[in-house]
C-alpha cells in the first residue's frame, strides 16, 4: 500500500493503514475529509461516498466500508448544509475563499461559485 497523508490544516491521518482489509488506495478511494476523526472517503469507480460502520470506533480498525451516499452532491446537501447555506457560499467573497480549504472541496464538486 502506499502511504497516507493528513487532511490539510487539521494533522489527522487520513490513507492506507498497513495490513488494513479495507482496499485503501489512491487508485480506487479518496480520502474527501474527516467526520469527527473518522475518514471519509469517495469511490473513484463508483464516484460513491464511503465510510465506516458506526459500531466501530477507529476507522483504521473497520473490516468493510458502507455507503454514505451516491455521489460528492448528495453526500454535501444532506450532510454538511442545508440550501440557504448553499446560496451563502455561493456569496462568499472569491478572494476570501481561497483559505478555506473546505469551500475548495465544494468548489470542486461544483456545489458553490
Amino acid at each position: 500500500m502506499r502511504s497516507g497523508g493528513t487532511i490539510p490544516g487539521s494533522g489527522l491521518y487520513c490513507g492506507p493503514v498497513v495490513d488494513s482489509p479495507l482496499e485503501l488506495s489512491p487508485e480506487k478511494l479518496f480520502c474527501i475529509g474527516l467526520i469527527g476523526d473518522t475518514a471519509v472517503f469517495l469511490d473513484r469507480a463508483g464516484g460513491g461516498v464511503l465510510g465506516i460502520p458506526d459500531e466501530h470506533w477507529e476507522w483504521v480498525d473497520a473490516e468493510r466500508f458502507e455507503s454514505l451516499a451516491p455521489g460528492l452532491e448528495a453526500f454535501f446537501l444532506e450532510r454538511l448544509a442545508a440550501p440557504a447555506e448553499y446560496a451563502r457560499l455561493a456569496r462568499v467573497d472569491n478572494e476570501l475563499a481561497e483559505f478555506e480549504d473546505w469551500l475548495k472541496l465544494l468548489r470542486r464538486a461544483r456545489l458553490a461559485a
